[in-house]
């Protein structure tokens, strides 16, 4: 038995992208959300929002995990 989602979560700037009436056809949820990215010590200049979770490892190796669970 194929087991089918039944919710798809997007972050609040994709919705400009999406065809909603196609989830709603397909009878899913579509749910939108707003993320705040942790701030974090960056080695350079001030703090750029929206980088990867490379950027985090990189800047605060081990600390990244506590830094990830605390946002």
């Amino acid at each position: 038995m194929a087991h089918r989602a039944g919710q798809f979560i997007a972050q609040a700037p994709a919705k400009k992208f999406i065809d909603e009436k196609l989830f709603w056809d397909a009878g899913m949820e579509l749910t939108y959300f707003t993320s705040r990215p942790p701030i974090y010590p960056q080695l350079w200049g001030d703090f750029i929002f929206n980088l990867s979770v490379f950027d985090l490892v990189l800047n605060c190796g081990p600390k990244a995990h506590d830094i990830l669970v605390k946002s």
